[in-house]
């Protein structure tokens, strides 16, 4: 089954079950004329109330849930105008409403779908065909209309669920990049306290591999913010910093970083560049993460 199979067949009124219908009209004979209209239709059976007063129409319609509803737009008591409002607020239930009248108007018809109703037909083109089509149609958009409804609201709920989650999500970021933020700058001090000398005097290749350390702390931290940077994204805060820099010396500091790694892979990283290169109007941290991943 295809989807424009299936939502056909959601919507549309089921074929074989009958249909609810409240004829309100003052014209008795006009009210038999329907009656005798419906049963004439041999594919769809119909369980008709009938009424002539606006007021016994709105207790029906308080008591019965009706398919669709045929409505004169003159009655003694309310027009069909009013009635509709009525049985609006008085039901809360949504039905459609058929507004029925002998006088063809246009303005009549305008009037009555403003106020909500479902469909227009004057008295003078009532069959058993028209009215078939126009209940059947009314019916199916009623359908049609409540399962969008619902659809938008399961959708609205789900929106509602994923926004919670990604908040969720988000605070998880800022709690972890506080977290580790901690102990990496606490690792960088020391550190840098053995790079001053502070702690005694270390050789010339302990000072590098303590270099590599440094840089490394230093790449972590920017990891890290780069997590808090998702949320900038999103929130449209995020910010590049561009300014002009020395692209050698960030290509050289990033395969420096890297030359453990490649070294424990028996790879080797060189580098080979213009000595003439100018200065790069960039934002060097981003240029740096862009690198050091591509290596």
């Amino acid at each position: 089954m295809n989807k424009e199979t299936e939502v056909q067949e959601c919507f549309s009124p089921d074929v074989g079950e009958s249909l609810k219908i409240c004829v309100i009209d003052d014209n008795p004979a006009d009210r038999e004329l329907y009656r005798e209209y419906l049963i004439d239709d041999f594919e769809q059976e119909y369980e008709i109330t009938e009424t002539g007063i606006g007021s016994e129409a709105i207790v029906l319609c308080k008591s019965i849930h009706f398919d669709c509803i045929l409505l004169d737009y003159n009655l003694p008591d309310l027009n069909g105008v009013e009635l509709l409002g009525s049985i609006d607020r008085e039901t809360k239930v949504k039905t459609p409403i058929i507004i029925l009248t002998g006088q063809g108007s246009e303005t009549i018809a305008a009037e009555a779908l403003r106020a909500g109703a479902a469909d227009y037909l004057p008295k003078r083109v009532v069959s058993t065909d028209s009215l078939k089509r126009t209940i059947g149609n009314a019916v199916e958009k009623f359908h049609l209309r409540n399962a969008i409804e619902n659809q938008t609201h399961r959708l609205q709920k789900k929106n509602i669920e994923l926004t919670r989650k990604h908040e969720e999500i988000q605070r998880f970021y800022q709690t972890v990049s506080h977290e580790l933020k901690t102990p990496l700058t606490s690792i960088k001090e020391f550190v840098c306290i053995i790079l001053d000398g502070l702690a005694g005097r270390i050789s010339s290749e302990q000072k590098e591999y303590l270099e590599l350390v440094k840089e490394s702390c230093m790449q972590m931290a920017n990891e890290i913010n780069d997590l808090l940077d998702m949320t900038r994204l999103e929130t449209g805060k995020y910010r590049v910093e561009l300014e002009p820099n020395d692209i050698e010396n960030l290509i050289k500091k990033v395969v420096s970083s890297m030359q453990i790694i490649a070294k424990q892979k028996m790879i080797t990283i060189s580098i080979e560049l213009d000595r003439a290169l100018p200065d790069v109007f960039m934002d060097p941290k981003r240029v740096e993460q862009i690198l050091t991943n591509l290596l």
